[in-house]
């Protein structure tokens, strides 16, 4: 359905950049300053 509504591309798109996301929290040594800088700084 998601590929349908977005299309394929955007699809393999943003599932690499959540991939991505999912990697650097599991390395990062502080998960929680990850997290804060990861989505807070952009507020």
């Amino acid at each position: 359905m998601l590929c349908q509504a977005f299309g394929e591309p955007f699809i393999t798109y943003f599932t690499r950049i959540k991939q991505s996301e999912q990697q650097r929290f599991e390395q990062a040594a502080d998960r929680d300053e990850f997290q804060r800088r990861e989505y807070f700084s952009r507020i």
